[in-house]
């Protein structure tokens, strides 16, 4: 995981650390960008649960979703998106109160969900 900042605070109380402004966030096919991230370190060591905020916006390769918050859990491999959250995938949107990314699985569940798909994109996605 590479991560780049204007800013970074290291908080040795709690071991997290806080980057600010302009954030970049890249692992493998994955992107994150933000206003603020905070890596949050588990009991073990290691990083546990990254949060970011502000104008948050990820890519992957067959997707691209947007945020006002995004937690990502490390150990569950989640990625929960809220504050207006939406995700573009294949010519589909998905919009709701909170949607939660499985990683590993590649799977997507939203809350108060409001979703646009077109039939005809969807046939062709399920024959791949």
């Amino acid at each position: 995981m590479e991560i780049e900042s204007e800013e970074v605070v290291w908080q040795a109380k709690d071991g997290g650390v806080l980057f600010k402004g302009n954030v970049r966030l890249k692992q493998g096919d994955f992107l994150l960008t933000c206003t603020q991230l905070t890596v949050v370190s588990g009991p073990q060591g290691g990083i546990s649960r990254v949060e970011a905020s502000g104008e948050v916006e990820l890519k992957r390769e067959t997707w691209r979703a947007k945020a006002q918050r995004a937690v990502f859990e490390i150990e569950r491999s989640n990625l929960t998106l809220t504050g207006q959250p939406e995700m573009l995938r294949e010519g589909q949107v998905l919009r709701g109160r909170e949607i939660v990314i499985d990683m590993k699985n590649d799977t997507v569940r939203a809350v108060g969900a409001k979703a646009v798909f077109h039939l005809e994109d969807l046939k062709k996605t399920s024959k791949k």
